[in-house]
């Protein structure tokens, strides 16, 4: 389970490569840093959106 410097532009790689899960830290949220908890939960579908695609879902 890759954990650093996984962000939603290389996800996709991750999964294709094997991993079955990934950890996203400041890649997923960096929004809380402002008070953006939108972002946040845009980025997570950006994430789920990818992995999906990945795994040919």
């Amino acid at each position: 389970m890759p954990t650093g410097g996984v962000d939603v532009n290389n996800v996709a790689e991750w999964i294709k490569a094997g991993a079955v899960a990934v950890g996203a830290g400041s890649s997923l949220t960096a929004g809380a840093k402002t008070g953006d908890y939108a972002a946040i939960t845009a980025m997570g579908r950006e994430f789920v959106k990818k992995i999906r695609e990945a795994r040919g879902l």
